[in-house]
């Protein structure tokens, strides 16, 4: 990923499936997401879509805005 921005969404993603104590192939599983699609996600090699990001937020109980790192405007 170029983007700072999407690594952070990527960080914020991975601390909600560690929180729910689920595995990433167990996330993977339960959310429809291919596991080689999540981990390349998880580790920043690709950023998530928004369909991705709402299938996550069932999955973890999570709203999907959580997912998204808040910025300070200056």
């Amino acid at each position: 990923m170029d983007n700072d921005y999407d690594e952070k969404v990527a960080a914020n993603v991975k601390a909600a499936i560690e929180d729910t104590d689920r595995s990433v192939h167990g996330t993977a599983k339960e959310s429809g997401i291919a596991y080689t699609t999540l981990d390349r996600k998880l580790k920043g090699l690709a950023p998530f879509n928004v369909s991705e990001l709402r299938r996550l937020s069932k999955v973890t109980g999570r709203p999907v805005v959580s997912f998204f790192p808040v910025e300070v405007a200056a």
